[in-house]
Parts: C-alpha cells; sequence; structure tokens
C-alpha cells in the first residue's frame, strides 16, 4: 500500500522536482561549457586576429550555445517530471479534489486538462479514478484563521537592500577595472559595471521604499479578497489562479534578462485582477492553498446558511 501524503506535501513535491530540473539543466551546461568553448576555440585559431579578441568572441559564442542546450535539456526533464509527478501525486493523496483545484491554481495541472480524461477511459489508474468517485472533501486537516492579512515581506525586502548594496559595489570594482591603465579592451568592463549599477539601483531602491512603507496588500477570509481597499466577495470571482511569469528587462540596448515574478489572478464582474505577490510574505504554495480553503469555506457557510433557513 502506498504512504498516504497531503496536498501540501505533494505541492511541494513538485516545486522541489522544478528545482531540480533547473539544478540539473544549469549542472550540465558547467560541465559543457569548457568542452564547447575549446571545440569553439580550435575552429577559430585559424582566423587573423589578435588573441585576446579571439577569446571574447569565443566565450560569448559558447554562452549562447551553452544556454540553448540547458534550456533544452530543461524542458525536457521538466516535462518528464510532470508526467511522473502527476501519477505519483494522484495515488497518494487522500482529498484529490483538493488536490486537482490546488494543482490548478498554482497552473501545475490545469482543470480541463487532459490528463483527468485519460483517468477517466484508462484502465491503469482505476484507482485514482475511484478516488474521484468518492464524496468530495471540503478541507484538509490544516486550520486556517479567520481572515489571513498579507504584506509586503520585511525579510525579502532587507535582503534586496543588502543584495542591491553588493551588486552596487560589484559595479564599482567592474568600472575601475575598465578604466584602469593596464586593461586593453574597455568593453567587458562597461557592460558589466551598466548590468550591476542597473540592477543594484532597482533593487535597493525596490526594498527601501517597501521596507518604509508597511501596510496590508492583501486580505483573505470566507468572505471574499481585499485588494488594498477594494473588496470582491467570492461570489463575484472567478477562475483565480496563481501565476509565473518571467519578466523580461532590458539592460543594455536589446540585451536583457529574465527575472520571476508571481502574480494571483482572477475575474470579477468588471474585469480582470492581476497583483504581483513576488515581494509579499507569502509563497505560492501557501496563498494557492489559502485560496481554495477560504472558497470551500464560504461555499460551507453558505450551504450551512441554506439547510438552517
Amino acid at each position: 500500500m502506498k504512504k498516504e501524503i497531503t496536498v501540501n506535501k505533494a505541492i511541494k513535491r513538485w516545486y522541489f522536482l522544478s528545482g531540480i530540473t533547473i539544478f540539473v539543466s544549469v549542472a550540465v551546461g558547467i560541465l559543457l561549457y569548457r568542452t564547447i568553448f575549446d571545440f569553439l576555440l580550435q575552429e577559430k585559431e585559424s582566423a587573423e586576429v589578435t588573441s585576446n579578441l579571439l577569446r571574447e568572441e569565443v566565450f560569448f559564442e559558447t554562452l549562447l550555445k551553452t544556454a540553448i542546450i540547458c534550456v533544452l535539456i530543461f524542458l525536457a526533464l521538466r516535462y518528464l517530471a510532470k508526467q511522473k509527478w502527476k501519477v505519483w501525486a494522484f495515488r497518494r493523496v487522500k482529498n484529490v479534489h483538493f488536490l486537482k483545484k490546488r494543482a490548478d491554481i498554482a497552473s501545475i495541472i490545469y482543470a480541463d486538462s487532459a490528463f483527468y480524461q485519460k483517468i477517466e477511459t484508462n484502465y491503469k489508474y482505476r484507482d485514482i479514478r475511484f478516488k474521484f468517485e468518492q464524496e468530495k472533501v471540503q478541507t484538509d486537516n490544516d486550520i486556517v484563521i479567520e481572515d489571513t492579512i498579507i504584506y509586503n515581506s520585511t525579510i525579502k525586502n532587507w535582503l534586496s537592500i543588502i543584495v542591491g548594496g553588493f551588486i552596487l559595489f560589484l559595479a564599482f570594482v567592474s568600472f575601475r577595472y575598465a578604466f584602469a591603465p593596464s586593461t586593453v579592451n574597455l568593453t567587458p568592463g562597461i557592460i558589466l559595471g551598466g548590468f550591476f549599477s542597473y540592477f543594484g539601483i532597482v533593487m535597493f531602491v525596490q526594498g527601501f521604499v517597501r521596507v518604509t512603507k508597511r501596510e496590508p496588500q492583501i486580505i483573505l477570509s470566507d468572505k471574499g479578497i481585499k485588494i488594498k481597499s477594494v473588496f470582491y466577495e467570492w461570489r463575484e470571482i472567478k477562475d483565480e489562479k496563481i501565476e509565473t511569469e518571467k519578466v523580461r528587462v532590458f539592460i543594455r540596448g536589446t540585451s536583457s534578462i529574465r527575472v520571476r515574478h508571481y502574480y494571483l489572478t482572477f475575474k470579477h464582474r468588471k474585469g480582470i485582477e492581476r497583483i504581483n505577490f513576488t515581494d509579499f510574505d507569502v509563497d505560492k504554495i501557501e496563498l494557492g492553498k489559502l485560496l481554495v480553503f477560504y472558497r470551500e469555506r464560504n461555499k460551507l457557510r453558505n450551504n450551512q446558511k441554506t439547510t438552517n433557513q
């Protein structure tokens, strides 16, 4: 008999597997980097350029090709991990209805995924299908308070100030290296200095502003969701989800990197609400759990009122 686990543990296991796929992809890239670099350098040795310029050209070309390989490995590993996790989680969690909602909110498996159709039709998933046929359980084993108030994270923002200060120090070192009398090529030092300056200033200023202005950002209850001063009742809200988005941040010209942001999104009668909670004092796992709990508690209490009447 398979060991039973909670929904929260199943969701955390998925994020752990996601982290493993990233780690493995990067590790493979690091191991391949030197091989690719030596191969490209050997190919270009016949070019009539100075040694320093040749190595710089090969360096950037190697970074690009290594990055492409890492992305392809990551996508393949993530796909395989998700296929394994889906069956593993639904076979070990008792409250499969709750897991389905949590997985949908966290954008792991969408509610209309073909996986649920396979459960209905494929004989090898008969044990999971049997769980879905059981009476729906309203809550998990955890206890949630009446109201949950979510603020900007003090720890995250102080960390942002410290890291921002350190990055600004790296910018200073880069510029100092670029303009040193012994430096032949100024470009790498200037590019790195600009890169560090931009992110150092952004992180330091954002962290400082959020630390000095601490007020409730999201309030969750069985009545609804309050975003700063606007309140939405649960009956107005539908399709609430937690989305992960890699935001493109431009560094210099067309050069950019992607930074991971987390959003709470839901539809209401006036449109769509989308809140970036990346720097709030709640993570995506906990917020996903709270959304399901409070909506289910709202339904349960409304049903009790109707029965009493």
